[in-house]
């Protein structure tokens, strides 16, 4: 027969239902938190990607505007150029 003693130490060993719920909340509250934790690493992570990445596609939109004004003033003064040295038309 099981005695009191015996359902002493099966407390012990084993865990009650109450145990193990609290248990289990505790693990959902934990995994819960630490997947906020990672979801604002990413965020983090990919907002400071997303930012450099920016910068080096405004850094290369303002080098090619750069090369393209220099283009076009080098045309004008071509143009100027070929202007002055056509003949007048009467």
């Amino acid at each position: 027969m099981i005695t009191d003693k015996d359902i002493e130490k099966l407390k012990t060993v084993f865990a009650t239902k109450d145990e193990l719920k609290d248990t289990k909340d505790s693990l959902r509250s934990e995994i819960r938190n630490e997947i906020k934790q990672s979801e604002n690493r990413l965020v983090e992570m990919i907002t400071s990607v997303s930012n450099v990445i920016i910068k080096e596609i405004k850094k290369e939109i303002n080098e090619l505007k750069e090369d393209v004004n220099d283009i076009l003033e080098n045309h004008e003064r071509r143009i100027e150029k070929l202007e002055l040295k056509r003949p007048a038309r009467n």
